[in-house]
């Protein structure tokens, strides 16, 4: 009886012992120790094109519409804070023409939902990078690979800068043309005769400032047909209110015996010297315009610009430039291709990290 009495006595106090020693283990475990499973990152989805573009679920980016690329080990630092539910729209776009957007919710010309595009969406690295040059990256280009390419580039000088003014003109002058007479009179304050034949053309107001006395002109028949003669523009009338926005100046034209009534006309508009780079060295955003500037042998570097007068193959530059720089001219288009590659995978670099 005294045996079973002192086996239950050690029995309980052992296991009292126990669980005190258990009680106690727990205290002392560290509070930041979690269970490993709560260690795991949860995966995440991203576009290969705009890596910053991401959420928790399969499906396509917003931006350019591609499948998103499924991606394990956890989510970007700023996932949590930047889901799209507590980031601030900033404006809908269309996501196959990135150029239209709004700052509302709607359909897109193409009968597209817009979709949003959020104020955090970034590579979280160009923080007061201009909107335009965000995405872009300096390239480095070998020789070889320049020639390969056919890279071209241009430099930044001071030029005139041509734009060919095209619209129609009218024959007139000549000893037997009354109304043409009457017309001379009127401006002249006083009467011609014998006057060789003129062509009177209409230039649209929006021209008008780049029209000055003494241009070259050129003038062609209107079917297409004879030959294409120089004039000289001598005279451009004031506005008589007749037609709306269109203003009429005065071509001269040496000795023609004309069988049309109506001619072709090309007004060659060149501007004073200025800052100005070939046309085909500005990428075009729809919103902004942008160059790459030769810095090395090897490195061109995205800069924002400014144009200003809009010649057929030249535009002058406001501002981002400066004479002597040398930019971008031909194959510009593969440059701009690597530049946003080159932004993408360092933007996907520095989100692994």
């Amino acid at each position: 009886m005294k045996n079973k009495k002192g086996i239950l006595t050690l029995v309980i106090l052992v296991s009292v012992t126990g669980i005190g020693i258990t009680r106690w283990c727990i205290e002392r475990k560290p509070a930041g120790d979690t269970p490993k499973s709560a260690d795991k990152k949860s995966d995440y989805y991203y576009c290969a094109m705009h890596p910053w573009f991401h959420q928790d679920h399969p499906g396509n980016c917003g931006i350019c519409g591609m499948t998103l690329i499924k991606k394990e080990g956890g989510a970007p630092k700023e996932a949590a804070a930047s889901a799209p539910a507590e980031r601030k729209v900033k404006y809908w776009v269309d996501s196959m023409n990135p150029s239209f957007h709004q700052d509302h919710p709607g359909k897109a010309p193409d009968g597209m939902d817009l979709v949003p595009v959020y104020e955090s969406q970034g590579t979280g690295e160009q923080e007061g990078v201009p909107e335009v040059l965000k995405g872009l990256a300096s390239v480095d280009l070998s020789p070889f690979k320049q020639q390969l390419i056919g890279l071209r580039t241009a430099l930044v000088e001071q030029k005139p800068v041509i734009r060919i003014i095209r619209t129609v003109g009218r024959y007139a002058g000549g000893p037997d043309n009354f109304a043409a007479a009457a017309g001379d009179f009127v401006a002249d304050k006083r009467a011609h005769s014998g006057r060789s034949r003129y062509l009177v053309a209409d230039v649209y107001a929006l021209d008008i400032p780049y029209v000055k006395v003494g241009q070259t002109a050129w003038v062609s028949g209107f079917s297409g047909s004879g030959l294409r003669l120089e004039g000289r523009i001598v005279q451009i009338y004031p506005y008589d209110g007749t037609q709306s926005r269109v203003q009429r100046v005065k071509i001269s034209l040496p000795p023609v015996s004309a069988s049309e009534l109506f001619a072709n006309v090309e007004i060659e508009a060149a501007s004073q010297p200025m800052l100005s780079v070939p046309t085909d060295a500005v990428m075009v955003t729809g919103l902004h315009r942008y160059v790459f500037v030769k810095k090395t042998l090897e490195t061109f570097v995205p800069q924002e610009v400014t144009v200003g007068f809009e010649g057929d193959n030249q535009w002058q530059i406001t501002s981002g430039l400066n004479a002597g720089e040398t930019v971008v001219e031909g194959a510009n288009f593969i440059v701009d291709a690597d530049s946003k590659l080159t932004a993408n995978f360092a933007a996907m670099e520095s989100q692994d990290k």
